[in-house]
């Protein structure tokens, strides 16, 4: 079955259900651990936590029918909120790069079909653009929040 628009099975189904979404999860999850990079992002967590962030992260994407809509407000919204302990930890655009390689060497290690492999690509890219975009705006109210906290701690 090829992944689309219309297809009436989640990408979850199509590459056999929840027993190897969790052997997928696990295995992207073992490669995070020993990224170099992202061990300081992910210190002091065993991989079932990190795992247990992943699939809040992926299942959004993957549980659908078909690609969900990255412009849409109410969508970056919830991935957002659904995904705020990453932004917590300082998850930023190259370490979602990274993940991004890691994620698709679990794929591979997982023998998820070509046509499959593309269209979880697809969508974890998707999710990339998301997170992406808010990371930059949650840096831009960061900074301007700490340029407002200085102008008052001057003007005292």
């Amino acid at each position: 079955t090829r992944p689309s628009s219309t297809s009436t099975q989640s990408l979850l189904d199509l590459i056999g259900g929840e027993s190897q979404f969790t052997f997928l999860i696990m295995t992207f999850c073992e490669r995070i651990q020993g990224d170099v990079e992202l061990q300081t992002i992910f210190q002091n967590m065993d991989v079932d936590s990190i795992a247990h962030l992943m699939r809040n992260l992926l299942s959004f994407a993957f549980e659908s029918t078909s690609r969900v809509d990255t412009q849409d407000e109410d969508t970056q919204t919830r991935i957002l909120l659904q995904n705020y302990a990453l932004f917590a930890l300082g998850v930023n655009s190259n370490h979602f790069r990274n993940l991004q390689v890691h994620f698709e060497a679990a794929l591979h290690d997982s023998w998820v079909e070509d046509k499959l492999f593309d269209e979880f690509r697809l969508r974890f890219e998707d999710l990339e653009r998301v997170f992406d975009q808010a990371g930059k705006d949650f840096e831009y109210s960061l900074v301007t929040e700490r340029t407002m906290v200085a102008r008052m701690t001057v003007n005292w």
